[in-house]
């Protein structure tokens, strides 16, 4: 599962949408209210229907992402998905938007580790039309140099914008300090100089290799029948090729066997830094759900192990987060705060502490049920709106199977201390992490100190500018600020 704050960066998007769009369960669905199919291309259709408002949710995931690729092309599934804005044979450039948009909708899409993401929220009356022009963009986006070079503009400023922000940045050293190996070290986005190595016919050729039937699902949620539903997704994916991606396997990451320590001086005036220690992958559902319920008890919420040592009396940090995001193969817990310099020994020993406590000691029966609260609380909260149960489903969809999300709450509400303490002592080892530093200068250091608070950016990269800005007004709220 995703930590909180993600979850909230992923759909704090769709939010504003929530007065007319509740989905009354609070969670994806019944089992039995998912429809399922395959089509004949291998095109892989979920339709939930909800009938609460005249609106529809439309989500095309991709799976591929920067897990599949390489350190030459990094960042190359970022830039296909801004190329698939620019149009296609029979939109022009910026008509997709223009077209919903123009008709009160709203679409956006997000690149991240294991797939690629697009979306478009509609009333009923317009879903046929736009899944038809979506489709369309997607399976056969322009791409041309003179475009390619003005995306790529676009890029290297959002770049420049995310590399500004020292909480991004200690992230993305943490991720590059952690996998040395594996392509979850390499940045989401890529970097100028792999940006400048990409051209339109190795976009062409990436694109001929992922953007595939079987290789796609299509998630529809909201005010349609799910027989008109599958129907439409077919006729409008009918050109996807019937063939299968690439074979992809990562070579295993090393395990961390003491500290790895990175850092970087920057123009600010608290030091933010991030503790970093190993976490399961979807292969592993149970320990998941056990690090899910064990991040809530770490680090959600005033009861949490953290709040009390971090924000006691008097406070070691101005604010902090715990994230986790599951993903297809083992990732990371991770524990970012921002802190004067004078209090990063003691908050690197309370860390650890806690770490080590919830390796030793099960959790008591009032930790536990109180985690278990407060994540069905989180889970239930996503899931309101049709946007956030076809989120749940493609998320869950991209990496493993759907049917994750179904039995989500059922699954971790049966996760034991016993479970718990034994994830805690297999990925975690209060002597092995990575601990990632953005540190003010020196006094007298010649660079010019800036104040600044600012959120985490989303997993997924945004290409909707108002998008971005309510991401982080919700990543605010979701990061432990004093109260």
């Amino acid at each position: 599962m995703r930590s909180w704050t993600t979850r909230l960066l992923v759909f704090a998007s769709l939010l504003w949408w929530a007065p007319a769009a509740l989905a009354g369960s609070g969670v994806p669905a019944d089992p039995s209210e998912v429809t399922f199919r395959t089509l004949d291309n291998g095109v892989r259709v979920l339709v939930k229907e909800n009938h609460g408002a005249s609106l529809v949710s439309i989500q095309v995931w991709v799976r591929v992402g920067s897990r599949y690729e390489t350190r030459e092309n990094n960042g190359i599934s970022h830039v296909l998905e801004h190329m698939v804005f620019r149009g296609s044979a029979s939109l022009g450039a910026d008509e997709l938007k223009r077209q919903i948009e123009g008709v009160g909708g709203y679409v956006n899409a997000e690149t991240a580790r294991d797939s690629t993401r697009f979306e478009a929220l509609v009333t009923t009356q317009f879903y046929a039309r736009t899944l038809s022009a979506l489709a369309d963009c997607i399976l056969h986006p322009r791409v041309e140099a003179k475009d390619l070079a003005d995306e790529r503009e676009v890029i290297g400023a959002e770049l420049s914008a995310r590399l500004a922000d020292p909480t991004f940045e200690c992230g993305e050293m943490m991720s590059a300090a952690r996998f040395k190996t594996h392509p979850y070290g390499l940045p989401q986005g890529g970097t100028p100089a792999s940006l400048r190595r990409l051209d339109a016919n190795l976009l062409r050729e990436f694109h001929s290799q992922y953007y595939v039937g079987p290789n796609m699902s299509v998630v529809v949620v909201g005010d349609v029948t799910a027989a008109d539903a599958v129907a439409k997704v077919r006729e409008a994916f009918s050109t996807a090729p019937n063939r299968k991606p690439p074979p992809v396997a990562p070579p295993a990451e090393s395990p961390l066997e003491g500290p790895r320590k990175v850092s970087k001086i920057a123009p600010i005036q608290q030091v933010v830094m991030s503790l970093a220690f190993s976490g399961p992958g979807i292969g592993t559902p149970k320990d998941v759900l056990a690090m899910d319920v064990l991040l809530t008890a770490l680090g959600e919420g005033a009861t949490s192990m953290l709040q009390s040592r971090l924000r006691g009396t008097p406070p070691l940090v101005t604010g902090f987060e715990v994230d986790y995001l599951t993903q297809k193969d083992p990732g990371t817990l991770s524990v970012t705060c921002i802190l004067p310099r004078a209090t990063m020994n003691a908050v690197q020993t309370a860390i650890r502490g806690a770490i080590r406590e919830i390796r030793e000691h099960p959790l008591s029966d009032k930790q536990l049920e109180q985690a278990r609260n407060v994540l069905e609380g989180q889970y239930t909260y996503q899931n309101e709106t049709a946007a956030g149960q076809g989120g749940s489903l493609g998320f869950y969809e991209a990496i493993d199977s759907y049917e994750f999300a179904l039995t989500y709450i059922d699954e971790f509400r049966r996760v034991t201390a016993d479970q718990i303490q034994a994830v805690a002592a297999r990925y975690f080892d209060p002597d092995a992490y990575v601990l990632a530093v953005v540190e003010p200068p020196p006094r007298g250091g010649g660079l010019e100190a800036r104040s600044w608070f600012l959120p985490r950016p989303a997993a997924l990269e945004s290409v909707q500018d108002v998008a971005g800005r309510v991401a982080s007004t919700f990543s605010a709220l979701a990061f432990q600020e004093l109260h």
